[in-house]
């Protein structure tokens, strides 16, 4: 949008909606599920952000209400990329910290931090973090049933020099049998339907 319509969101959008909520907050996508654009370890990487003190949000579960009332509450925001950026754009300002742990390759991405950079007058820290990004076997390409699986040691470290959580962020990835047990809890079938991406890099 343009810098006047910026300013009119922000003079008058959800004024009214008083923040109410935590001061850390992780926006996650582990509801939607694994085929709506999702993250694998995604649930591991909540238990690693709750141990910091972030409350794990999952915005469609909530009236937009609530969502905003979060977001303006927020001191520290971090979130998987996605629409929910979107909303807290409107309502962001610059004295907050954004981090941006992308989930699959795509270009949308560079578009959603930048709506969140022009909105909130601070630029949002983006986080590649994919160990490898998985696809159907039936498709071998990205598509927005693909999915990315997380390098947790890289979010970690670039959680820790952006001042995001107050360990080491020394995180370990996944094990081949943690990753296979993931798979069995979301009921896929890993060498049945899916392989990973060949264009990864």
């Amino acid at each position: 949008g343009t810098a006047r319509f910026r300013s009119a969101i922000h003079n008058r959008f959800a004024k009214d909606i008083a923040p109410d909520g935590p001061e850390k907050i992780y926006l996650s996508r582990s509801a939607l599920g694994l085929g709506k654009g999702g993250m694998l370890g995604e649930e591991r990487l909540e238990e690693l952000l709750q141990a910091e003190g972030y409350e794990v949000f999952h915005p469609q579960q909530h009236d937009l209400a609530t969502q905003i009332a979060r977001y303006k509450a927020a001191k520290k925001v971090v979130a998987a990329d996605g629409s929910a950026l979107h909303l807290y754009a409107m309502v962001g300002r610059p004295d907050q910290s954004v981090a941006m742990i992308l989930r699959r390759q795509s270009t949308s991405n560079n578009l959603l931090a930048s709506n969140v950079t022009h909105f909130c007058g601070a630029e949002p820290k983006v986080i590649s973090a994919l160990r490898t990004e998985w696809v159907r076997k039936n498709q071998k390409k990205s598509s927005r049933l693909s999915f990315g699986e997380l390098d947790h040691s890289v979010i970690g470290a670039a959680l820790s020099a952006g001042g995001f959580i107050s360990g080491d962020g020394q995180w370990p990835v996944l094990t081949e049998e943690e990753r296979a047990q993931v798979f069995a809890d979301k009921g896929l079938n890993a060498s049945r339907d899916f392989m990973e991406n060949p264009e990864f890099v």
